[in-house]
Formats: C-alpha cells, structure tokens, sequence
C-alpha cells in the first residue's frame, strides 16, 4: 500500500508477547504501517499491561500503548487504572468491552499449550458501569482517546448520551451493528470516532483463504460513509492470532486496504489511514518524540 498508515486497533498475544511483537513489527515495516496502538485482550494474562509496555519500549517509535487490563466489574479498579494513567506511560484506554453479543469467549492457546477461552469481559450493568463511565470522564478531560467495544447500537448510544463529548473511539464499527444504526449514530453523535476494517468485515479477509463473508455486499455503504465522514474514521485493523505472523497474510490486509480506498480520493484515504490517527493520540505523540511529532 503506497499510504503512510497508522493502525489504531492492534493487539499483542497474550501468551506469547514477544514473539508476536517481533513478527507484527517487522510486517508492518514490510506495509509502510508507521506505527500502531496495541492493546492486550480480554482479561486473557494479569501480566498483559506489563508486557504491553515492554513492547513499546522495544519498539521506540512504533508502538502506543493501550491501557486494557481492566476489570470493570470490580469498583476498586478505577482507582487503579486512574493512577495509572495519571503516570503519562499509557497513550490512552482500551479495548474495553461494553457489550458482545455474537460469540460467548475468546480462545488462545495457552503456554502448556492447551487452549484458554475467556468470555467477553463485559460489564454486568452495562453503560452505567461506573469503572467505565469514570475512565470515560477521565479520557475526556485529559484528552485521551478510549476504544470501545459494542455490538450494540442501544448500549452504545446509552454510554455516549451519559457522557457527551466524550473521546471515545468506537472499535471496528463495521462489525455487525446494523447499517442503518451505523449511519445513524454516526449523524447523532458528531463527536464520536471510529476504526474501521473493510478487508476483515466487508468480505475481503482472506479471501483466497476462504474465510469471512461477513458484509461481503456492504462495500458501498462503507464507502460512501468514508467519503461522508473522512475526519471520524480511523484505519483499525484488529490485527490478533497467529495466522497474521505470515508475511503474506498480514500483506493482504493492505492490499485489501488500498483496495477499499481507491475509489474515495487520496485526501480522505490519507486522513482515514494516518492523519485522525495523530489527531486522537496527539498528546501521547507529542511527549514521545520518538514518533516525529503530529
């Protein structure tokens, strides 16, 4: 892909850190991926905050580390995740899990080699979690971005209407969320951002590889939200498990990408794949000088 890309939704292995961190660095030098915001997932390691630091302290200039680790149906957290952030190591909070509705748990292969499934770490009261709703107050008047998941356009809309003006980045809004819901959270709530993958959700995910047809018809609604609403998406690839570790496969969500792009003109390419990406985390690039300045 000839676009300079920043990717706002990576994950490390839980299990298996810097092994993953290795692999996923080199392919993104191989793509033109500037550098990414990485994550842990789902509750998987107790040690996923400390190995997310590791690897963006590996990687100067590559990484931004998410704050994820997160229990958000124990009260004692928040003060916890607070101080945290309070220390300036982080870049901004998530992937947080508010509702999930289409698989009950998340699988690795754990370090004895037998798989570790974990359900989704949603919150039993939903958008009035208060461990959520207080990070969301905090990311806001502190200007951090906050990734957020939900499948749901009802607990989604009830979170943004608690907390307006909020910074939260709605984790790969394409989904499964209806489209008509989609379009329109977004014309209600002007100030929400969201990442987008179009090779994984729109039918293009390794297709060669016979796998997701998920929205295979929908690429023209993705576009055309694209060219309506270029400064609130964010390139999000979910990159996460072992199969992307191949060159050729994580090659193929790029293509893919330049793919998707084509059609909607560079400047609103080129604020989709790096620029609304600055913009969210420029107070965590602007103290790390290591990634160039915003």
């Amino acid at each position: 892909m000839t676009l300079e890309c920043w990717d706002s939704h990576l994950h490390l292995h839980p299990f298996r850190p810097e092994w993953w961190a290795e692999r996923l660095v080199a392919n993104m030098d191989r793509n033109n991926v500037r550098a990414g915001a990485i994550s842990s997932v789902a509750l998987f390691n107790p040690q996923d905050s400390d190995n997310v630091l590791a690897a963006a302290a590996r990687y100067p200039g590559r990484l931004l580390p998410m704050l994820s680790h997160i229990d958000l149906n124990n009260p004692a957290e928040l003060d916890r995740a607070l101080a945290e952030l309070a220390t300036g190591r982080w870049a901004g909070v998530g992937e947080l899990f508010l509702e999930a509705h289409r698989a009950d748990a998340l699988a690795f292969d754990g370090p004895d080699g037998v798989i570790i499934r974990k359900p989704y770490p949603v919150p039993r009261d939903g958008a009035r979690n208060p461990v959520l709703g207080g990070l969301v107050r905090y990311c806001a008047e502190h200007d951090l971005p906050i990734l957020v998941h939900s499948e749901s356009a009802a607990e989604l809309e009830e979170l943004l209407v608690r907390y307006p003006r909020s910074s939260v980045i709605w984790a790969h809004c394409d989904y499964v969320t209806p489209l008509a819901d989609v379009r329109r959270i977004f014309r209600v709530y002007p100030w929400l951002m969201a990442d987008f993958g179009p090779m994984i959700r729109c039918g293009y995910w390794d297709t060669e590889h016979g796998s997701s047809d998920w929205l295979h018809t929908d690429r023209p609604f993705w576009r055309e939200l694209c060219a309506e609403y270029p400064d609130r998406l964010l390139l999000g690839t979910d990159t996460l498990g072992d199969k992307y570790a191949a060159p050729d496969r994580y090659r193929h969500i790029y293509d893919s990408y330049a793919d998707f792009f084509a059609p909607i003109g560079l400047d609103r390419a080129r604020k989709i794949a790096a620029g609304n990406f600055r913009r969210c985390f420029h107070r965590y690039l602007r103290a790390h000088p290591e990634f160039g300045g915003v």
